[in-house]
């Protein structure tokens, strides 16, 4: 009956050290778990911080561009002389918006350029060369194009 009772005992303890070492493994994985969690929580809370501080600065251009991109568009894709003289237009309501408020805007680089080249296309030489010497007078760095397209 003792062998009989150490055989009992020593598979009891053999199945208590694995419930216990089971237990362990849970505990272990629980924390594991939790420290994963965790690491989800700091990563989206760090994800949120960052949109919104993306989101709060916007930046304003320094230059008023009015709706350039969109007949400068038109005119690429449907060349003639409606979508050349729209963007013409939309260039010279730039530059008018931007004067009467020379405090708020800029005439963005180039757009006096682009002017004097479809006027220097028209053959108005006189009013294209005004708008060259403005471009360079406000661009410096764009005088080297800026002679070249004026030829």
């Amino acid at each position: 009956m003792t062998q009989h009772m150490k055989f009992q005992t020593g598979h009891t303890q053999l199945i208590f050290l694995k419930t216990k070492s089971f237990i362990l493994q849970k505990k272990f994985l629980l924390e594991v778990e939790k420290l994963k969690q965790l690491n989800y929580e700091i990563f989206f809370f760090f994800l949120t911080i960052s949109l919104f501080l993306s989101c709060a600065s916007t930046s304003k251009s320094l230059y008023y561009w009015g709706n350039y991109e969109n007949t400068f568009y038109q005119k690429v894709n449907k060349p003639g002389d409606e979508t050349t003289q729209k963007h013409i237009e939309e260039i010279k309501s730039i530059i008018e918006k931007a004067n009467k408020n020379n405090t708020k805007y800029k005439v963005g680089p180039g757009i006096y350029a682009e002017l004097g080249y479809y006027m220097l296309a028209k053959g108005n030489s006189e009013e294209a060369n005004n708008y060259f010497a403005k471009e360079i007078s406000l661009f410096p760095e764009s005088t080297t194009t800026t002679k070249f397209i004026s030829k």
